[in-house]
């Protein structure tokens, strides 16, 4: 399940840029994100239509592999995606050529990180239209309850717009737990009057070697 470490719209993208000089944050005694061979974190994925469900199915990652590349240890999960941890947070790359920060741990509420500019190819149109993925700390304790349990959380928001006019096209909100990680992601909908859900993801149990 890509989405649970990169924002829903930018899985079918092919990336135009990176983020360059990312923010070194100090580090903590934790992590955002536990990074190990057989850990595992599954959930229930809720799709909408028009605000109302339209289905809902199981949906999991697990950790199935680690390669060493440029210096970093990269943890490779069961639909390809490579990811890793520093002392800046999360670091998830289609491949290891670009990366862009996606959970900033430590961090301040308020903080905005990894601005990354992607080529996206939307459904209406056969043309790669450039547009702008940006990151931010909505808060670093936010009280989360899921069916795995109840979690302290830090909330990052991801935006996609358009560089051209500044409009808001879509919203992530993304809830890791320190030392668990994802426990909520909720995906909206932003091209009308008001942000529409598209998608939830609730965790429902883990695995962590």
């Amino acid at each position: 399940m890509h989405y649970l470490l990169l924002p829903l719209f930018v899985l079918a993208v092919a990336l135009g840029g990176c983020a360059d000089d990312l923010p070194v944050a100090t580090q903590g005694g934790s992590t955002i994100m536990p990074l190990a061979v057989g850990n595992r974190w599954s959930g229930v994925t809720t799709l909408y239509e028009n605000g109302a469900v339209s289905s809902q199915f199981q949906d999991s990652v697990r950790i199935v592999s680690a390669l060493e590349r440029d210096g970093f240890t990269w943890y490779v999960d069961d639909d390809g995606l490579l990811c890793r941890t520093d002392e800046t947070g999360l670091h998830p790359s289609v491949s290891c050529e670009c990366l862009a920060l996606n959970a900033r741990y430590p961090a301040a509420p308020g903080d905005t990180f990894s601005t990354v500019r992607v080529l996206v190819l939307l459904p209406s149109s056969q043309v790669p239209v450039e547009q702008v993925v940006a990151w931010q700390v909505v808060s670093v304790d936010t009280l989360i309850t899921v069916p795995a349990g109840t979690f302290h959380c830090y909330h990052y928001r991801t935006v996609l717009f358009a560089p051209q006019d500044a409009r808001l096209l879509k919203i992530q909100s993304t809830f890791y737990a320190v030392d668990v990680g994802p426990v909520l992601l909720e995906a909206y909908d932003n091209d009308g009057s008001a942000p529409l859900i598209l998608s939830r993801w609730e965790l429902s149990s883990y695995h962590l070697e």
